[in-house]
């Protein structure tokens, strides 16, 4: 609970001494279609999944989205994840924006009993060129009970955009050591 107050604090703190006029070159309206690998003491995983961000207000804005994880090697390890993130977006220059989340999800495997987590993510999205945006983060996940581990993840991603409203980003992440990568195909609205 003190990580949830210590992230709150954050947006709020952010809020109060960041101006309110987002950056209008970076769409926080957008869905994207992901694949991906994420490296694992007892093996890999391969990540598919569907998420998207809409922009309630100029700084406001809800995320999600649904994946499916499968182990490499033993059928039984299978899962379909699921939450929701409130986020919050401000400039720090006219081509970086900071951007904080916190979130809720559940992990239902395949086999075992399901589990709800929380997370809370800080990052930038800053733009290099009208079609290169560059987005980093640091987060926290963990469940509200022991069955799942708590892992802080640090990732960067790369987004080339074809137009105003498609594009493709590339990703890499280290989550507690294990090293992960995944491809998206972004649509901006």
């Amino acid at each position: 609970m003190k990580l949830k107050n210590l992230a709150a604090s954050i947006v709020l703190a952010s809020s109060l001494s960041l101006p309110v006029i987002a950056n209008d070159d970076i769409s926080y309206n957008w869905f994207e279609l992901a694949a991906g690998y994420q490296d694992a003491d007892f093996g890999g995983f391969t990540n598919l999944g569907l998420q998207g961000s809409y922009a309630l207000s100029d700084t406001i804005y809800v995320a999600g989205g649904i994946g499916r994880s499968t182990h490499t090697s033993l059928d039984p390890i299978k899962a379909t994840a699921f939450g929701a993130n409130l986020g919050y977006h401000a400039p720090l220059t006219g081509a970086t924006d900071f951007y904080a989340e916190l979130g809720l999800g559940y992990i239902n495997p395949k086999v075992g009993d399901g589990q709800t987590t929380y997370d809370v993510q800080v990052g930038t999205r800053s733009i290099f060129s009208d079609n290169i945006e560059l987005i980093t983060n640091l987060g926290y996940l963990d469940g509200f009970d022991s069955a799942v581990d708590s892992a802080f993840t640090f990732g960067v991603s790369g987004l080339y955009k074809f137009n105003q409203s498609q594009g493709v980003r590339v990703g890499l992440s280290l989550t507690e050591g294990d090293l992960g990568g995944d491809i998206g195909f972004r649509y901006n609205f």
